[in-house]
């Protein structure tokens, strides 16, 4: 079951993409494409997660932490722009594991270090090209 919520996970998230990008092309807000496609998710993880065996309480899923990142990614798309918000996002991983590391004790290992430091590069180089790729989507 994990498996195929992962796949469906990875599908989803390439298809919004896609029309996110035409979307935006006939003037729809990133505000509401967010609000909308999030909303979304939210009625289908509640569906799923009624029709578990163990489910006790539907509002158990919800936590502080994650209504608060939420609302802070939200208030980020009124000053960054589509690009600038999704490179903030892509650090989340990274926050993830400082946590993890300096707060929780953990120990990584080489591959989980070099993992981070592919994320940090890649979000970098395409922090600092961005005239060059806006110079290509023109053109």
């Amino acid at each position: 079951m994990c498996l195929i919520l992962i796949i469906l996970g990875a599908l989803f998230w390439g298809i919004g993409g896609t029309v996110a990008k035409k979307l935006f092309q006939y003037g729809i807000d990133m505000g509401s494409f967010v609000t909308v496609r999030l909303l979304i998710a939210g009625i289908l993880l509640l569906t799923v997660h009624c029709c578990k065996k163990d489910s006790r309480n539907i509002f158990e899923i919800f936590d502080r932490s994650k209504t608060m990142a939420f609302w802070f990614y939200i208030e980020s798309l009124n000053s960054l722009s589509p690009k600038e918000s999704s490179l903030m996002g892509s650090l989340e991983p990274i926050a993830a594991v400082l946590t993890t590391v300096f707060w929780m004790k953990e120990s990584f290992g080489g591959f989980q270090w070099m993992g981070t430091l592919c994320i940090m590069i890649v979000v970098i180089y395409l922090a600092l090209n961005k005239e060059a790729s806006s110079d290509r989507a023109n053109s």
